[in-house]
């Protein structure tokens, strides 16, 4: 019976006996069942333990988007030991951080990428497409390794807003009981079809394989990422989600921004979609009700937050949750409520719970939390830990939220000290500008000799148009207290999309505030939902000042932001 198995590989096995000939991944035009991928998986599993892999060890899987993918990750949990994801074409410094810090007994890897591999590192090496005839040698029955839920089954390298990513490690059981969690609340079935856009580095590309696999689905693997690969049209991703008749996808916001620019100007639909989960940035609440509304009452629309060191997602908001009309929901983001088992916690600066309504940092709970970073004990201690009022071991986020009196969490932004609301808020309202298509506002160190520490906002221009920083400022004036204003305005072509969740743009929140002298009037939950938004006030565009020199910088260099942090 499904759920019986202590693995999340020995899930997969289930629903290969089950359903030996149902279609597992889709990659191109390559096709496999899930006997055929078990069958792969247990060749290359022990040609893995002929190279010395075994449970406790380390692999490094660097491929490229492929069903060999995933048929290495399947093959290494199966000689028991982790795998540690590594995207082969990301940059050399993190490539040979990873690869010194994992020290991986073997990498996974490919030809074309084995001289870059090879010098980073001093595992085995082993390149599938030159090893394919030995691989297919070795018999393909099952290993017999005798595992249990609580052994590892991968290493997550995060980036944090500073400093080389940080290997987080996952056991058996906190994927386990994600997968639980997604299966009651998404309502997952054999029946479905998953699309897999996510970079293999991403804690979702994991999530991903384990809601399809897990579940006895089919997993359709995109060749192309839509997230860092700029060449990439949203017309394919429309063509694949409706070729392949695809169910359930995630995706981040970014591209779910992107996804809706090309679908409502054509009145396109997604064929069989019924499940969109958005996550990786904060994502407002009428952004989220607009694609609701677009997509219609057959497709739910949900916002997701987590993190890779607690199971990947934490907390969900459907839009369905909602007890009634939500004042102003431009300027705020929901994440709602945990998943099934989590516990979500906030807490001050004293680690203490704060009450109902007050900003303090997530905390998370229950059997999702991770081990903590193997080669940082001391970090480990500090973000993994027990706290007053918490009865058990929590993990420490770094992110802001509320918690509403309908009880629902209301995302706030990455806890970047002095000015992280004032920053939230100066966002909020930002993003209400007619001619702003994206936008982050951020918090510099601070100035030399006081303490205090300026706003700079980032702006990405609509479509056809070219906002003047002078204007744009002026425009925030008349809606923000003098304090709140930022100090300089940035125009950007993009804003930063970076490898990992967390490694992103630095999410930022708001706080409850009235709306300002002149300020338009913002649609609520029910217009969005049911009829177009009235349009923003219109503002008058004047010359900009030269732009001030960022801190240690020239005047008239540009100000570059500091990494932004994506956390949902």
């Amino acid at each position: 019976m499904q759920g019986e198995a202590q693995t999340v590989h020995g899930l997969f096995e289930e629903q290969a006996v089950r359903a030996p000939d149902a279609s597992a991944v889709v990659c191109g035009e390559v096709r496999l069942t899930y006997g055929e991928l078990d069958r792969r998986a247990n060749r290359l599993a022990r040609h893995l333990a002929g190279l010395g892999l075994g449970p406790g060890g380390f692999a490094a899987v660097a491929l490229g988007r492929s069903t060999e993918l995933i048929t290495a990750l399947l093959a290494v949990l199966k000689t028991g030991a982790a795998y540690v994801p590594l995207e082969p074409t990301g940059p050399d410094r993190t490539i040979r951080h990873v690869l010194a810090d994992a020290a991986p007994a073997v990498v996974v890897t490919e030809e074309v990428h084995r001289v870059r591999l090879a010098d980073s590192g001093e595992g085995a090496l082993l390149c599938l497409d030159t090893s394919a005839a030995a691989v297919a040698a070795e018999d393909d029955g099952p290993l017999a390794v005798g595992l249990t839920s609580g052994d590892p089954a991968c290493v997550f390298y995060t980036s944090g807003s500073t400093g080389l990513p940080k290997g987080a490690l996952v056991e058996h059981r906190n994927l386990l009981h994600s997968h639980r969690g997604w299966r009651e609340v998404y309502g997952l079935t054999p029946a479905d079809r998953f699309l897999q856009t996510a970079t293999l580095e991403f804690d979702v590309f994991t999530a991903d394989w384990i809601r399809a696999l897990c579940t006895g689905g089919a997993l359709v693997m995109a060749k192309r990422n839509f997230t860092l690969d700029r060449t990439a049209e949203l017309s394919e991703l429309h063509r694949l989600v409706v070729d392949e008749r695809i169910t359930v996808m995630e995706t981040n916001v970014h591209t779910a921004r992107r996804l809706l620019d090309h679908l409502q100007p054509r009145g396109l639909e997604l064929g069989a979609l019924r499940l969109l989960t958005v996550g990786a940035e904060k994502w407002y609440l009428d952004e989220q009700l607009r694609m609701q509304r677009y997509l219609g009452p057959g497709v739910r629309v949900i916002n997701v937050y987590g993190v890779a060191e607690a199971g990947v997602d934490s907390t969900y908001f459907d839009p369905a949750d909602l007890g009634g009309d939500v004042e102003q929901p431009e300027r705020i983001s929901l994440i709602g409520r945990p998943f099934p088992g989590n516990g979500v916690h906030l807490i001050g600066p004293d680690d203490r719970p704060v009450p109902d309504g007050d900003i303090g940092e997530i905390c998370l709970t229950g059997p999702g939390v991770g081990r903590g970073y193997p080669r940082l004990p001391d970090l480990t201690g500090s973000r993994f830990a027990f706290l007053p009022g918490i009865d058990d071991r929590a993990y420490r986020t770094g992110d802001l939220a509320r918690r509403r009196a309908d009880g629902l969490l209301e995302y706030v932004g990455r806890d970047s000290g002095a000015g992280t609301a004032n920053a939230a808020e100066a966002e909020a309202v930002l993003r209400g500008h007619p001619e702003v298509r994206e936008c982050a506002v951020t918090v510099l160190g601070p100035e030399q000799g006081s303490a205090r520490r300026p706003l700079v906002a980032y702006v990405v221009a609509a479509e056809g148009t070219r906002p003047e920083a002078s204007a744009v400022r002026e425009y925030l004036a008349e809606r923000l207290p003098k304090q709140l204003v930022p100090e300089a305005v940035v125009p950007v072509p993009a804003l930063p999309r970076a490898r990992h969740r967390d490694a992103g743009r630095r999410a930022a929140g708001t706080r409850d505030r009235r709306v300002g002298p002149g300020e338009g009037v913002r649609p609520t939950c029910r217009q969005l939902l049911t009829g177009p938004p009235r349009p923003s006030v219109p503002h008058r565009s004047v010359r900009p000042p030269p732009c001030r020199a960022a801190p240690g910088g020239r005047a008239g260099d540009p100000i570059h932001p500091p990494p932004l942090r994506g956390t949902t």
